[in-house]
């Protein structure tokens, strides 16, 4: 009886589940709809929810954290800007974000390297292995 839900016994999990893929994929206005009555019916006990969760497992910000970037972004000024000018373009699509690391080549949601922050985009794309590598081995040689 564990390959059934208890509220839906005549498909088994991996019927159902699929079902519901297809479902939610057909219609995705309807899915959008009940989602927003549940949230507006439930509001209350879905932050409540969430809030206890990162209450008990440690998941909140530091208390200054807006003041804590504002501070960073004033001092490194030129970093954000180049950051923030590169993040649009590829939210726009003038600059596609590869599928894959241009390293390693491991299959990933790629981060962008920049050498020169005088020129937003000129970076190497890099999974977040080779770019914590990249960054260690950048704060070796600047320490030696």
């Amino acid at each position: 009886m564990d390959a059934f839900y208890p509220y839906a016994k005549r498909k088994c999990k991996a019927c159902f589940k699929a079902y519901r893929q297809w479902w939610e994929k057909t219609f995705p206005d309807k899915v959008a709809a009940k989602h927003k009555r549940m949230w507006a019916k439930h509001r209350d006990r879905y932050l409540n929810r969430d809030r206890k969760k990162y209450q008990e497992n440690g998941y909140h910000r530091l208390p200054d954290y807006n003041k804590y970037t504002q501070s960073w972004r004033k001092a490194h000024r030129l970093e954000y800007n180049c950051q923030a000018r590169l993040r649009n373009a590829v939210n726009v699509g003038k600059i596609a974000r590869p599928e894959k690391c241009s390293k390693c080549g491991y299959k990933c949601k790629a981060q962008a390297h920049h050498h020169d922050y005088s020129k937003p985009y000129d970076v190497i794309w890099l999974c977040c292995s080779c770019h914590r590598r990249l960054h260690n081995e950048l704060k070796a040689t600047s320490s030696t």
